[in-house]
């Protein structure tokens, strides 16, 4: 780490004219966006928050902006339900809590747009406000940042960040890391999963989400993965190990335990479960959101533990993956079969729409 990140006292907006009295506050609000269609006397709302990978990709991207504009970063998400639930500040800290005050700031702009060419807006906003309410539904602030030499040069001088090390998959394992760690009681959860014992055997994972199904009613259909829990899982038995599998299906789950549970009532089962409410965080509208985000934040967590890795083409498996030291080792993707993974072309040139 210390490759990209150095140490500097130099105020990275200096070459920036303002005449503001800017707090230096960058407030990340991770509601993402609401569409009205108003239709005769009633009106629905179809919201989309995003699910956890696209979320945390959305956190981290933010924060890295706020380094480059030197402003403190907050997140407040409530929905379903309060992050701070499950989880706290690491190394930086985070918390809404303990900056209530930003809210009744009346110097605020939400951003609901943002793409890379946006350089001379997003610097408007800077100069001009205190608050910067992201809420932004799709991130462009890695092109943004690594395009724009101010910017650029800012994250270079103070953190030795280089232009190559500006994008996602580089940056994304470490600036998650600083920002996040589960609640206690969480991480004891996860530690009793054992997850790290290999003298259990390798762990196996598999990441399979099929889409629409009884479990997931509200979800997308993903015409081409049909087949993908048999395949998965039939390819996960065939190596030795204990397995780890985060579904969207209770079925896959029931069969799953159907298929490495042993004949042998002294043996453990080679599957390790984490047992909790199987629901998209961003499509129940209801109780069962809330309840499903503890599961997916130690499902997030458990897959950086995998020795092999299946997983499906979704940012949920592709982020979780890559907080693993070796995030190619062993590591495969369902896209109508099974396909080796060797780096992030590898990745890129299979296309969510076929996958």
């Amino acid at each position: 780490m210390r490759s990209i990140f150095g140490e500097s006292s130099m105020n990275p907006m200096q070459n920036t004219k303002t005449n503001l009295q800017i707090t230096n506050i960058l407030f990340i609000l991770v509601h993402l966006c609401v569409e009205v269609t108003i239709q005769n006397t009633n009106i629905s709302f179809h919201k989309h928050f995003l699910g956890w990978g696209d979320r945390t990709r959305k956190i981290v991207a933010a924060f890295l902006l706020s380094l480059a504009l030197n402003r403190t970063f907050l997140l407040d998400m409530t929905w379903p339900c309060s992050i701070e639930q499950y989880l706290t500040s690491n190394l930086i800290s985070w918390s809404i809590s303990s900056h209530l005050q930003v809210k009744n700031l009346s110097s605020a702009i939400n951003i609901t747009s943002l793409a890379s060419t946006d350089y001379h807006l997003l610097e408007s906003y800077h100069q001009q406000y205190s608050v910067l309410y992201i809420q932004t539904k799709n991130i462009a602030y890695f092109d943004l940042l690594s395009k724009y030499f101010l910017f650029y040069e800012v994250l270079f001088t103070r953190f030795r960040i280089k232009r190559e090390h500006i994008q996602i998959i580089t940056l994304y394992p470490l600036l998650y890391d600083l920002l996040i760690k589960l609640q206690p009681n969480l991480q004891g959860k996860l530690d009793r999963l054992n997850l790290t014992n290999s003298d259990q055997g390798a762990l196996l994972c598999g990441h399979i989400r099929i889409g629409r199904n009884p479990s997931n009613l509200k979800d997308v259909v993903f015409p081409h993965r049909e087949k993908m829990n048999v395949t998965v899982l039939n390819f996960l038995r065939s190596r030795p190990g204990r397995v780890f599998i985060t579904t969207d299906s209770g079925e896959v789950q029931q069969l799953a335990r159907q298929l490495f549970s042993t004949k042998n009532p002294q043996e453990n089962s080679r599957l390790i479960e984490i047992n909790g409410t199987i629901a998209h965080i961003d499509r129940d509208w209801n109780y069962l959101a809330c309840e499903s985000l503890e599961k997916t934040i130690l499902d997030f967590h458990a897959l950086s533990f995998c020795h092999l890795a299946v997983i499906s083409k979704s940012s949920f498996g592709h982020l979780a993956i890559h907080r693993r030291i070796y995030p190619y080792e062993e590591l495969y993707l369902y896209c109508n079969g099974i396909k080796t993974i060797q780096n992030s072309n590898d990745y890129d040139r299979f296309k969510y729409s076929t996958c």
